[in-house]
């Protein structure tokens, strides 16, 4: 930490003076309070240290007191980083290009170790975040006897609280950041709740009932649509409706397939088609209230990009009732405010409705929340953003519903009168499996495994040949199957060096799909006890299976022909009998899973 603080200082920071490519304002607004952060860092560092031959054995008292001595800078410091990340990047994008080729030569320079000014920048506020962690094992593996068992508690709420004032005052930061971009078309918009806002709920980009994209930003007390426009090359955030105070916001959920008239209002062909299915879509509108009279009466469809976007403005939504129920009011939901550091809302905590109607159930909902984030450490928030990306990767694949299910059984049983096979995308990216009949999911391959496993034992049982061991036997079977199948197929993948766009997560949802053929094919010989009907269905389900997945897997393993990238005879021959093997080893294995269960 205080080498790197250090080496901002003087290579990034003076350095940059000493060549003007930054004034002495542009720098201070980059780096901040960088010189008060340093020597507290090297104080530290000092009073950890032994006193010659002794050794250190409580270090509670010593970060007690540093945390206490560091607070004013650090809330000074990690508030600084909003506007500094801003500047930088605008000054990386200028067409002189000095800021960048600058940062481009220090980061190619071994003593940066490759990492960008950013990350030395943002280091203090990353370390403070993980301090919680840190001190929650110490204390756990510390004595009870121990005097820092004490200390270390109270060091644990100090470190706490300094993390809250960070977030309150980053907050703050970032809200009046966005009130100075704000543009008004008239005086009516300037409400009176604008100018006070100090804490960001969420923020993102909406859809109105016209297609138009909106920049809609969520604070404590009121709700702004704006769009983003650029003056004489700043960026500003136009306001196109008249605010709503959250005191008198109404949100109503709309379900996928409604028709609503309003989302064809436009042009005159979409008026004249009729209405159109509502899809990730929610009313926002106002109440008439007398008493503020900057509010007004107001009604908006908003279409969210997908149903996580949906699920996360609706969560951030009730939090805000919770947050701001006055003690008649008759709102009940469990949704707690929940803000990270930069403003962007957290994931939500529990979207059943159902639940949230008990009010003995919302307090015991809460406590165990409040265990679990204790417990975690606020664990998504403190995760890497690697294994968060790995976390919402795998949610994309459990985005199902029933009309989802039914059309994918029949796409993989009788898939031959299909005549679409390409994925569908919203803005270079895939749509949820729920919207397209053709992305993997992991619901069916998961239900399929436990039915199939459910299944072989009622087969077993009909033999006179099942125990109970026999559920897990199978179950680990399918568990170890599965995974020597999608390691070797990774490690051939690797081997013959072909980058397609299957990834592994898709590899996975691809080769779980054979469990549905194997339920068809037990299930047809526990009907009929016939081991011709066995070797029927199995036939049966092999075309089925290898015809499906020949023609969702060529478009993802097989070269684009029609573009431009060229590939080599040898490289295109290897990527035909990939496709090949992943295709015709699913008979296989369907064949090998259920063999020991018929009896001939």
């Amino acid at each position: 930490m205080i080498e790197n603080l250090g080496l901002a200082q003087r290579v990034y920071r003076n350095g940059m003076k000493t060549l003007n490519i930054l004034n002495d304002f542009e720098l201070k607004q980059i780096f901040g309070p960088l010189e008060d952060i340093l020597p507290l860092h090297e104080d530290l560092l000092f009073r950890l240290k032994p006193k010659g031959n002794s050794s250190i054995d409580a270090v509670g008292q010593i970060y007690l007191e540093w945390f206490q001595r560091i607070r004013s800078s650090y809330v000074s410091y990690c508030s600084n980083l909003i506007n500094a990340k801003e500047l930088l990047d605008a000054k990386r994008c200028e067409e002189n290009g000095r800021v960048d080729d600058y940062l481009k030569r220090c980061t190619d320079s071994g003593f940066s170790r490759k990492l960008d000014l950013w990350d030395f920048l943002d280091q203090p506020r990353s370390r403070l975040m993980k301090y919680p962690i840190l001190f929650k094992r110490i204390h756990k593996r510390t004595k009870d006897s121990h005097e820092d068992k004490r200390i270390l508690l109270e060091t644990i709420n100090i470190v706490e609280e300094l993390i809250n004032d960070v977030s309150q005052a980053t907050s703050a930061q970032i809200c009046s950041n966005i009130i100075a971009k704000l543009v008004y078309t008239n005086d009516e918009q300037k409400h009176s709740l604008i100018e006070t806002q100090t804490r960001l709920i969420c923020q993102g980009e909406l859809k109105n009932n016209r297609g138009q994209k909106l920049h809609v930003f969520l604070f404590d007390e009121i709700i702004l649509f704006t769009r983003i426009a650029t003056r004489n090359g700043v960026k500003s955030y136009q306001l196109t409706n008249y605010p709503i105070s959250v005191e008198f916001l109404r949100i109503e959920d709309i379900e996928d397939g409604v028709k609503i008239p309003e989302l064809s209002s436009g042009s005159f062909s979409r008026t004249l088609a009729g209405s159109k299915s509502a899809r990730n879509v929610f009313r926002c509108s106002s109440v008439f209230s007398s008493d503020n009279n900057n509010n007004r009466n107001n009604s908006m469809l908003l279409q969210a990009r997908d149903i996580y976007d949906k699920q996360q403005w609706l969560s951030a939504f009730r939090s805000l009732k919770i947050t701001n129920a006055r003690p008649n009011s008759s709102q009940n939901a469990f949704f707690t405010p929940q803000t990270a550091f930069y403003g962007q809302p957290n994931e939500p905590a529990l979207e059943m409705e159902r639940l949230t109607t008990n009010p003995f159930l919302r307090v015991g909902m809460k406590a165990v929340e409040d265990g679990m984030k204790d417990i975690t450490g606020k664990a998504f928030s403190a995760l890497p953003d690697e294994m968060k990306k790995s976390v919402s990767s795998i949610r994309y694949y459990f985005a199902v519903d029933q009309a989802y299910v039914r059309k994918k059984l029949i796409l993989i049983l009788f898939p031959f009168r299909s005549r679409k096979w390409s994925l569908d995308y919203s803005a270079d990216e895939p749509v949820p499996p729920r919207v397209d009949a053709n992305a993997p999911d992991y619901y069916i391959p998961l239900m399929s495994a436990m039915t199939y496993v459910l299944i072989a034992s009622v087969v077993l049982g009909t033999q006179k040949k099942f125990t109970p061991e026999q559920l897990g036997t199978h179950a680990s079977s399918v568990l170890i199957w599965n995974m020597i199948e999608i390691g070797l197929l990774s490690l051939i993948f690797y081997i013959c060096n072909i980058h397609s766009k299957l990834g592994l997560l898709d590899l996975i949802a691809y080769c779980g799909y054979k469990y549905v053929g194997m339920i068809v094919v037990l299930s047809s010989y526990l009907i009929t006890q016939s081991f011709l009907a066995y070797y029927c269905s199995l036939l049966y389900i092999s075309i089925s299976i290898s015809f499906f997945l020949i023609n969702c897997l060529r478009l993802q393993i097989l070269p684009d022909t029609s573009g431009s990238q060229a590939y080599n005879v040898n490289r295109n021959r290897r990527r035909v009998y990939l496709l090949l093997l992943v295709t015709f080893s699913q008979p296989v294995f369907i064949w090998y899973l259920t063999r020991h269960l018929i009896v001939t």
